[in-house]
C-alpha cells in the first residue's frame, strides 16, 4: 500500500517501466550494469530489473527514479548540467537537484520528466529516436514525442515457471497479475506448473 498518491496519478513507492511515446521503447541501464555512472539508454522491453524504476515522492512535486537493479543509485543528470543535451546516467544517490525530477502529466496521458537542475529541459531520446541503444539526455523541452513518457506500473516479484518433464528448465518472470495469467495459460500447453 502506498502512502501518497500524486496529483498526476503516480504512486509514491510505485515500480514502473518508462516507455517513450515516439519510439515505443523503454528506459534501461546500458549492459544491465549495477555500477555507478552506467549510462541510461532506450531498448525494447525486457522483464529485467534494469528496466524498472522505483518512483519516490520527495515533496514539492519532485521525485527520484531509482533502478530496481541497484536502489543505491538514481537517475541523474551528469554533473548537474544546466545545458540542453546533458547526458543522463545512474549515479550514487546524493539528494541533489540532478537527481530530483519534476513530473507533469500531458493532455495525451503521457508525462514530461524534467530535472530540478534545469526544469526547462526534459528527459529525451536522442536522434535517430527509434533504435535500440539510442541515448537518453536532458534536452530543451519542446514537448516533442521523444520527450513524452508512459509510466507502466509493475511489480518487483519474481515468478518461476518450471517444466514438469525437465525440472532444470527454470524461467524467471517479472510480471503483473495479468501477465502471469497469460504466461500460465500459454505454458499449460507444454504441461507446465507455475510456482510462486
Amino acid at each position: 500500500m502506498y502512502n501518497y498518491t500524486a496529483p498526476n496519478g503516480l504512486h509514491d513507492g510505485g515500480i514502473y517501466y518508462l516507455r517513450n511515446k515516439r519510439s515505443g521503447k523503454y528506459v534501461s541501464i546500458e549492459n544491465s550494469s549495477i555500477n555507478n555512472e552506467a549510462n541510461i539508454q532506450q531498448w525494447e522491453k525486457e522483464f529485467s530489473p534494469h528496466f524498472r524504476f522505483k518512483l519516490s515522492y520527495l515533496g514539492n512535486n519532485l521525485y527520484s527514479l531509482k533502478p530496481i537493479s541497484n536502489l543505491d543509485l538514481a537517475m541523474d543528470v551528469e554533473g548537474g548540467s544546466l545545458l540542453p543535451g546533458a547526458n543522463v546516467r545512474q549515479y550514487t544517490w546524493n539528494n541533489t537537484s540532478a537527481q530530483k525530477w519534476l513530473i507533469t502529466i500531458n493532455t495525451d496521458s503521457t508525462y514530461t520528466i524534467s530535472p530540478q537542475c534545469a526544469t526547462y529541459n526534459a528527459l529525451s531520446v536522442v536522434s535517430p529516436y527509434l533504435e535500440n541503444g539510442n541515448n537518453i539526455a536532458s534536452n530543451y523541452n519542446t514537448y516533442a514525442d521523444e520527450q513524452k513518457w508512459y509510466f507502466e506500473e509493475t511489480t518487483n516479484s519474481n515468478i518461476a515457471i518450471t517444466n514438469y518433464y525437465d525440472d532444470s528448465m527454470n524461467i524467471r518472470w517479472n510480471a503483473t497479475n495479468s501477465q502471469l495469467e497469460q504466461a500460465i495459460s500459454s505454458y499449460s500447453n507444454c504441461a507446465g506448473q507455475a510456482k510462486l
